[in-house]
């Protein structure tokens, strides 16, 4: 009986330092996350000073930027392990175009634990009349798997160098999917086969740029250089968007 009571103790002792050991590991592994560059930081600090000549509003939830009484927006979905604010430099060219941008703000920088995270930001916003949805790489499929189960609230999808995991073609939503051409991490097969999937679709292949080029959060691994500024790609991928909108 002791002896059975000793190997008890060993196995209860056993899986304490595993769960220790995991803890350790996704603290580990969470905390290892791309930050947002000197130029993201840059417009949010801003945070709707008045000589600003994009309004930004930085919340607990969500980084909303420009007009939020425009016609249209759009909630944005952080790529897998990026912060939000990497994200302002292409938020605040949506704003420049008058369209409202919402940057989700996700648990551990992980969008699919947070999958309708576009929920709050929709209803703080009534103002808006014609909201999309986008994303960019993991944040991107997250956002395609949101789009298909709220189409009553969103009139549209944006793949940033991603793609969806479910048949969207019959939804009745539009759909715009951007990638670059140097594109290293995404897979183009995915890409390929996501486009017969997606509801009243255009893709733009941009030339030149790459995966991280969406962004402003440095090199990211297993990418290809980009012969063109991320400052030009991220103006093509709104500008398509923007058409798609509109």
């Amino acid at each position: 009986m002791a002896a059975k009571h000793t190997w008890l103790k060993r196995i209860a002792a056993a899986l304490v330092i595993l769960a220790a050991i995991l803890a350790v590991a996704l603290g580990v592994y969470v905390s290892d996350y791309s930050r947002a560059g000197s130029e993201a930081e840059a417009i949010i600090a801003v945070d709707s000073a008045s000589d600003a000549s994009v309004a930004v509003a930085d919340f607990d939830a969500f980084i909303a930027v420009g007009d939020e009484n425009s016609e249209y927006g759009i909630v944005f979905y952080p790529g897998g392990k990026v912060a939000p604010e990497a994200y302002a430099p292409l938020a605040a060219k949506f704003a420049e175009q008058g369209v409202f941008c919402v940057i989700a703000k996700m648990p551990f920088n992980l969008a699919f634990l947070n999958l309708n995270a576009a929920d709050s930001a929709i209803s703080a916003y009534s103002g808006v009349s014609h909201w999309w949805i986008g994303g960019h790489s993991l944040g991107g499929v997250t956002a395609a798997s949101y789009a298909a189960s709220h189409t009553s609230k969103l009139e549209g999808l944006a793949l940033l160098a991603a793609y969806s995991t479910e048949d969207l073609s019959r939804l009745g939503l539009k759909a715009e999917l951007v990638y670059g051409s140097n594109d290293g991490v995404v897979s183009r097969e995915r890409l390929d086969a996501c486009i017969a999937q997606l509801p009243a679709s255009s893709v733009l292949q941009i030339a030149g740029g790459n995966h991280a080029g969406f962004g402003d959060y440095g090199a990211q691994s297993g990418d290809n250089e980009a012969t063109i500024l991320p400052d030009e790609q991220q103006a093509q991928a709104v500008a398509a968007i923007v058409a798609a909108m509109r």
